[in-house]
């Protein structure tokens, strides 16, 4: 049974220099950064489950991508377009850009919503897709390992 207050865990995927990244991954998060929004399509799966609260893990597709490159915390529900906006937005927080990303092909074995044969990217290939409470705690403590040893 879910409670209103219990947060919720999803992957958001981008691709650089689309509709809703306009560049490249840096200026997507340093815009994300500065006005807190991250922008969400009209068909987008999940739009209107996310609230306040909930958590994200960034995931970046296409041919530079297929992985995991930061996360950030929901601070409100979706919103609908402003006079400046052409698409609905939530608003972040305590958006972070990781200093060494995770390839999604050392994790994918170790991640619970991995079941089939099929390469964990195209689980990805809608832009929102809810995980584990498991799953994100597990990347997240990936992300600081793989820093860590970076600095060493």
């Amino acid at each position: 049974m879910m409670f209103e207050d219990e947060h919720l865990y999803w992957i958001f995927a981008f691709k650089e220099y689309t509709d809703f990244s306009l560049g490249n991954k840096e200026s997507l998060f340093g815009r994300l950064r500065k006005n807190g929004k991250w922008y969400i399509g009209n068909r987008t799966q999940n739009r209107k489950r996310i609230k306040k609260g909930d958590r994200v893990i960034f995931y970046q597709t296409g041919e530079e991508g297929l992985r995991f490159v930061g996360n950030a915390v929901i601070e409100s529900s979706l919103q609908q377009p402003e006079k400046c906006d052409l698409f609905s937005f939530v608003i972040m927080s305590e958006i972070k850009l990781w200093e060494k990303e995770i390839d999604v092909r050392e994790v994918e074995t170790r991640l619970s919503f991995q079941k089939s044969e099929t390469p964990l990217q195209y689980y990805f290939q809608m832009a929102i897709r809810r995980i584990t409470e498991q799953d994100y705690y597990s990347m997240m403590r990936e992300s600081k390992q793989i820093s860590q040893k970076r600095k060493i």
